[in-house]
């Protein structure tokens, strides 16, 4: 798979509750994190199409939950339905990035959600892996 610059790609990373967001541009190679969504206060699926119309995204990559053993897991099942239902909503490219140990070099505290910063990594972990 061939990387564009021109492509704008909205990177999500994935939670039960919390979703972080960040974005390339289009004609940029550089990445920055969005914001982190509280789906207990807002629609996941409408603040994907804010970001769509906003961003004019060709791309979506998703953070893909696989257990080290390579093997699926619980958080992997419900992954695999977002990205079906993302795609079946927006008709849009939706890849799946592992996330294995991209989350593992953020330090995280109990008071700040760096979800979007997750988001952030995964996204440059897929720019860095399609050069």
């Amino acid at each position: 798979m061939t990387l564009s610059k021109f492509d704008s790609i909205l990177s999500i990373d994935y939670g039960e509750r919390y979703f972080g967001f960040a974005i390339k541009l289009k004609n940029e190679l550089t990445t920055f994190p969005l914001d982190v969504l509280d789906s207990k206060d807002d629609d996941v699926y409408k603040h994907i199409l804010k970001y769509i119309q906003k961003y004019d995204v060709d791309k979506i990559i998703v953070g893909y939950p696989i257990g080290l053993t390579g093997h699926k897991t619980r958080m992997t099942n419900l992954v695999d339905k977002f990205i079906n239902n993302v795609k079946d909503i927006f008709h849009v490219n939706v890849i799946p990035i592992d996330e294995r140990f991209t989350s593992k070099m953020l330090i995280k505290n109990k008071t700040e959600r760096l979800d979007s910063m997750s988001a952030m990594l995964l996204l440059e972990t897929y720019l860095i892996d399609n050069e």
